[in-house]
């Protein structure tokens, strides 16, 4: 049975070959399974969102559950990923372990009237509330 026969049949009421799998497979364990660079991954949200596609038919998952990334310049130093904005502005270190979020240095950095970032606000986060 194809991955689309056993969704829709599930989504039907009907009985499938079996329980079909839709993980949702984050970027950084789609950047290693797919051999992608996690820096690539975190400028470019379609980077991002292919390499989920990929490692799900890599596992033999009969889907992919996606989500977008913000595009986000970087910078690399003395093994930190540091956030960057247009003009070369440090805004905050990317955590590189755990869930990708810049660490603003400074919670001005965040701006409430921006729909872009307030569509990925838990991408950045601050000592301070935002």
């Amino acid at each position: 049975m194809l991955p689309h026969e056993r969704i829709y049949l599930s989504i039907s009421g009907k009985i499938p070959d079996r329980v079909p799998n839709v993980p949702k497979i984050w970027v950084d364990l789609g950047a290693r399974l797919t051999q992608t660079d996690l820096s690539e991954v975190i400028q470019n949200p379609l980077t991002a969102l292919r390499v989920i596609a990929d490692a799900a038919l890599l596992v033999g998952a009969d889907g992919a559950r996606q989500f977008h990334l913000p595009k986000r310049k970087i910078i690399q130093e003395n093994e930190k990923v540091i956030e960057i904005n247009q003009k070369g502005k440090r805004l905050g270190e990317i955590d590189m372990l755990g869930g990708l979020s810049t660490r603003l240095y400074d919670e001005k950095d965040f701006d409430l009237t921006d729909p872009y970032q307030i569509a990925h606000h838990h991408f950045w986060s601050s000592p301070k509330p935002l």
